[in-house]
């Protein structure tokens, strides 16, 4: 459809498409399986079989003798503490980035289905949550750096860029590196 006030402006819209209201209900909920409970479902399934697979493979190791290119190594019970720990940070870090993607969406996911079951009271949700749901949805994309980030970086470092980016002088940080506004 052109839009009506800006003639070169073009866009492809499912509104007035379809022959029917069944039409268009099938495929606006073809649409959000596609793009939220199918992703959910595949990311919640891979994740659990990373997690699946790190576990079965601690659970071999432990107490048996690996293989290596420089000889043989055994493992010690002491050696099954870091593994241990790998184990429950990745299922932490498993639970969050499908939680993640699960808020983010799921307020788009349910405003959708809410307009499409119900579009007269649906109407009179504001344009501005919408609008704020539609956003989180989208922001996923940028979340996800955020959450990887957060198990992988040093809190540390961290720390120390987001008192550089914030201009927070403390005792190992000096005045030349505050970069926004002073």
């Amino acid at each position: 459809m052109r839009h009506p006030t800006v003639p070169d402006f073009e866009q492809c819209v499912s509104f007035g498409a379809f022959s029917n209201q069944q039409q268009e209900l099938a495929y606006n909920v073809a649409c959000l399986f596609a793009m939220y409970f199918i992703p959910l479902t595949i990311i919640t399934i891979c994740y659990a079989c990373i997690f699946f697979e790190i576990s079965k493979n601690a659970k071999d190791m432990s107490g048996k003798c690996v293989q290596s290119d420089q000889g043989r190594i055994q493992l010690r019970r002491s050696d099954q503490r870091p593994l241990a720990r790998a184990r429950r940070r990745t299922l932490r870090m498993t639970v969050t980035i499908v939680s993640v993607f699960a808020c983010c969406w799921l307020p788009y996911a349910t405003m959708t289905l809410w307009y499409m079951f119900d579009r007269k009271s649906a109407m009179h949700v504001s344009a501005r949550i919408q609008d704020l749901f539609f956003i989180m949805a989208v922001s996923n994309s940028c979340v996800d750096p955020l959450v990887y980030g957060s198990f992988t970086l040093d809190m540390n470092i961290i720390q120390m860029i987001l008192k550089k980016a914030f201009c927070i002088h403390g005792e190992n940080l000096d005045s030349e590196y505050c970069y926004l506004y002073e």
